[in-house]
């Protein structure tokens, strides 16, 4: 069961369906969700397990994040996996 607040019905079935698969996946339904790399950084000021990406910017670790090391290889992680999983699903 999603609670939703008011301006959930300002927004059409797609975007409404992005935002439930946004909170399925981050446990955000917040705008913006910030992914780095795949890598689920959170929003503006929360989530990500890191204060989002003002506090990653405030303690330097965001240039490090931002700077892809050529040997990784990945290019998604299972929370954009899962993400892109349940839009597609919501889609057919």
């Amino acid at each position: 069961k999603i609670e939703v607040g008011l301006e959930w019905f300002l927004l059409d079935k797609e975007q409404s369906i992005l935002r439930a698969a946004l909170l399925e996946v981050t446990d955000q339904s917040s705008l913006p969700q910030i992914f780095i790399h795949g890598k689920h950084i959170g929003g503006l000021f929360t989530g990500g397990g890191g204060g989002g990406l003002a506090t990653l910017k405030e303690s330097s670790k965001l240039q490090k994040l931002l700077q892809k090391d050529d040997n990784d290889d990945t290019t998604t992680t299972t929370e954009e996996e899962s993400l892109l999983s349940t839009l597609s699903e919501n889609k057919e």
